[in-house]
C-alpha cells in the first residue's frame, strides 16, 4: 500500500462520499458496505470509449474478479498493479499521470496530503489522465 502523509480531506461520516478536487482528480471515501468493484466498474464504464488503459493500483484480487464478472468489464483495457511488488513512488505516479498512456489511474487505500493531491491533479491534467483515489473509511 502506498502511504504518504495523511490528508485532511477525509470526511467523518460512514457513507460513501466523493470529493472532486479538480476536473482531473476524484477522491472517494467508502465503508466496507461499498464494494470497490462497483466503483471500479463505474469508472471503467466512463472510460470505455477511450482507447487507453484504466490502471488500478493496489486493488484486492477479489474486487478485480468481481469487476470482471458483475460489471461485465473485460480485462483487455484494465491493468492491475500491486505497489508492494513494484517500487512505486510518488514520482513514478507523477510520471505515469503526465505520460497520458492511461485514461484513468485508480489508487486504492492511499493517503496523500492536500499538497500532494494538488500536484497529482497538475500531472493528471498534463497527461489528460483522470486520477481517482479510493479510500476505505474503516
Amino acid at each position: 500500500m502506498l502511504n504518504y502523509q495523511n490528508t485532511d480531506l477525509l470526511p467523518s461520516t460512514n457513507t460513501h462520499q466523493q470529493v472532486k478536487l479538480s476536473y482531473w482528480i476524484d477522491i472517494h471515501h467508502a465503508t466496507n458496505n461499498t464494494p470497490f468493484y462497483q466503483l471500479f466498474g463505474q469508472i471503467c464504464q466512463q472510460h470505455q470509449q477511450d482507447k487507453r488503459w484504466v490502471m488500478i493500483m493496489d486493488a484486492k484480487k477479489e474486487d478485480i474478479e468481481l469487476l470482471k464478472v458483475s460489471e461485465k468489464i473485460g480485462d483487455t483495457k484494465v491493468l492491475k498493479v500491486n505497489s508492494q511488488q513494484l517500487n512505486i513512488s510518488l514520482e513514478n505516479i507523477h510520471k505515469l499521470l503526465s505520460a497520458g498512456n492511461c485514461a484513468a489511474l485508480i489508487l486504492c487505500n492511499t493517503q496523500f496530503s492536500h499538497q500532494q493531491l494538488l500536484k497529482l491533479s497538475q500531472f493528471a491534467q498534463q497527461g489528460k489522465t483522470h486520477c481517482i483515489v479510493i479510500n476505505n473509511l474503516t
